[in-house]
């Protein structure tokens, strides 16, 4: 059997994401109970035993469907236990702390929930700060909630990281803490990322030290909302990531140096070995980073025993081992987005970029050649990873960035550049080399700041983001996936036919993105997001109007999801009230042009209320003017109806154009 290890991962996760998603016990046991029939045909009936494939997936299938099921049970009686209930926690913690909009958050590893021993992920809130580092311990009593109860997105993104639940701590001057409690190896790594944290924000400070933590750690809870928006929307927020990329360049950086002092390739390769574990265990497990480890160690180990590394079994292995440990992992988007693009690279960067290099091959600068090769590289693995996740940013995001292409030429070496430097210089810092590591650690912080006032000034641009959420762009992915897949099965000889096949798919998901954009050009677009708040984003030819009055950081921050699912990266109006929550998110992370405060928005009388100075406010749009109206007042089911009447005929109301949109954004 060829590439067992990716036949088994591949299929594990497929099955555990599709299952994950099912979410529903009596079609997991009927498919169960066909698979295991199917399974044991293959088995006993012999000529069907050289399927060797085909009987391994059915086995994989079967393991995932016992584990997911497990693994709901547990979280099913933790919930049934646990939520909603006030507990004594002891624990320590298994992440770095962070705060965001006032608030202080500590995820623990607890050891005891009201004195049982109990092993689980919560997340710790605080109105103050607590004295709580990673070698410490924590005892604190806190009313605990389930995560995730804001949306199915938000609960596959908790669920994939292990953790469960969130615990409001009703009275911080009570939490007793051990200090130096325990010091086990995951503990003592902690707790080096902690102080390298720390280390880069002493030396720097502001957001020129956090998106140097972001690059280096993963660390992105000390980064401005602003500068955050700014990098997503240029399409690179791949940087913050701890990924492969910075496994891979670290690693290889590490053999390379051995090489070059004359270390044979056995030893070299064990050295990389023992560094990629450390590197694991210091990111936490990472998914992207286990995936690329997993990768790289049967590379290195490639060397130790003289055989060739194979690609898709490395990758296989290390989505094994993940999901064995948590199964939902497979909701993890952050491993989907990891895994398609890291395929992608894999099978098409280089054979592109060859092809991209052929009208240059008469250069003769070996420098020029060195540049060109760089930059169509570049060029390559982000075409590859673009075209790879389009059906995540599709399904899942909803949007995409227009600058990606030139933002990562522009961005991306001298990210890697701030990335290795401040590397190497968190470490002569730590080691008490102050006096070389921190001139180097400035440099750094001029490369990041460079970084940053590249990404606000792209992000300015007001198409920095696009939609792709429409019902024609899936279509078109789904047609598009559906087409190349049988083309492949097929195996054609002329494999021309696959690359024509490719480039009129992908041409064809920018042709319809154009097409909807421009007739949602002209027309009136809104969105209202769930919940008690007045919150919805109002697009109308290119302008966007925000409408809110939220009460905590989650409605800005749904606020925000709503218009970045809709390609609104840029807002020219607010409409707030002085104390609503949440709205320097908004400014900062939709680049907000105008504010206006008003002393009223609520909802009252079925009509959407926006007063100041006890009138009624109509928003301008230069020659657009547009009224508000809630056609009923049922809590999640409300619709919206938008009357917009121009002001060349404000005075005919006779035929006014009349829009009716629902809670999930829908157009009726």
């Amino acid at each position: 059997m060829k590439r067992p290890l990716a036949t088994a991962g591949f299929t594990m996760l497929g099955a555990l994401f599709a299952f994950s998603k099912l979410n529903n016990n009596t079609a997991m046991s009927v498919a169960f109970a066909v698979t295991l029939i199917a399974f044991l045909v293959f088995i006993f009936a012999k000529p069907l035993r050289k399927y060797g494939t085909a009987v391994l997936s059915m086995f994989i299938v079967l393991v995932s469907i016992v584990f997911l099921y497990t693994a709901d049970i547990h979280y099913g009686n933790a919930v049934t236990a646990y939520a909603g209930k006030t507990v004594m926690i002891s624990g320590t913690p298994s992440q770095l702390p962070y705060s965001d909009y006032g608030k202080y958050y500590y995820v623990i590893k607890t050891d005891t929930v009201n004195g049982q021993s109990e092993r689980l992920n919560i997340r710790l809130v605080s109105d103050g700060p607590l004295d709580l580092e990673p070698t410490d311990r924590v005892s604190v009593k806190a009313w605990v909630f389930r995560l995730g109860e804001n949306g199915e997105s938000y609960l596959d993104y908790y669920k994939s990281r292990g953790l469960f639940f969130g615990a409001k701590i009703r009275d911080t001057g009570k939490a007793v803490i051990d200090k130096n409690y325990r010091c086990t190896p995951a503990d003592a790594l902690l707790k080096l990322r902690y102080r390298f944290s720390q280390n880069i924000m002493n030396e720097l400070g502001g957001d020129t030290g956090a998106v140097i933590c972001a690059m280096l750690l993963g660390d992105k809870t000390q980064l401005s909302n602003r500068s955050e928006a700014a990098f997503r929307n240029c399409g690179i927020s791949h940087l913050f990531s701890v990924s492969g990329f910075h496994l891979s360049l670290w690693s290889m950086m590490i053999f390379g140096f051995l090489r070059k002092l004359r270390f044979s390739q056995k030893k070299s390769g064990a050295v990389s070995i023992g560094f990629c574990i450390f590197f694991m265990l210091l990111t936490g497990f990472n998914p992207p980073v286990v995936r690329a480890g997993f990768m790289l160690l049967c590379v290195f180990a490639a060397n130790l025993f003289a055989r060739e590394a194979d690609a898709s079994n490395s990758i296989g292995l290390a989505l094994l081992v993940m999901l064995l440990i948590n199964p939902f992992t497979a909701l993890s988007v952050s491993l989907w987005l990891s895994l398609l693009a890291t395929l992608s690279i894999i099978s098409y960067a280089f054979p592109l970029s060859q092809k991209l290099y052929r009208p240059f091959v008469k250069l003769q600068n070996r420098y020029a050649k060195s540049v060109v090769n760089y930059i169509l590289s570049l060029i390559s693995v982000t075409i590859c990873a673009t075209v790879a996740t389009l059906p995540v940013y599709v399904f899942v995001f909803g949007n995409m960035s227009t600058l990606g292409l030139i933002s990562n030429l522009a961005m991306v070496f001298i990210g890697s550049v701030c990335m290795l430097f401040s590397g190497i210089a968190s470490v002569l810092i730590i080691t008490g080399l102050t006096v070389l590591g921190s001139p180097l650690m400035k440099l750094c912080g001029v490369l990041s700041s460079i970084l940053i006032n590249v990404a606000e000034r792209l992000s300015d641009f007001r198409y920095a983001l696009i939609s792709v959420s429409s019902t024609a762009s899936k279509i078109t992915v789904i047609v598009g996936i559906a087409v190349l897949a049988i083309i492949l099965i097929a195996k054609p000889e002329n494999k021309k036919l696959i690359r024509v096949a490719a480039v009129t798919c992908i041409l064809a998901f920018f042709v319809t993105n154009a097409f909807v954009f421009a007739i949602d050009y002209n027309r009136l677009c809104i969105c209202v997001c769930s919940g008690e708040c007045v919150a919805a984003t109002v697009s109308y030819k290119g302008k966007t109007v925000l409408i809110y009055n939220g009460s905590d950081s989650y409605d800005s921050s749904a606020l925000v999801s709503a218009a970045n699912s809709q390609g609104i990266a840029y807002a020219d109006y607010l409409i707030t009230t002085d104390d609503a929550v949440g709205t320097d998110n908004l400014k900062d992370s939709l680049h907000v042009s105008e504010t206006q405060i008003t002393k009223d928005l609520s909802l009252c009388d079925g009509e959407l209320n926006i007063s100041a100075d006890g009138k009624r406010v109509v928003t301008d749009f230069s020659k657009t003017k547009i009224v508000f109206l809630f056609s009923d007042d049922i809590m999640l089911e409300r619709d919206v109806g938008v009357l917009i009447i121009d002001e060349d005929r404000i005075s005919s109301l006779a035929s006014p154009e009349m829009i009716y949109v629902s809670k999930d954004g829908g157009i009726h």
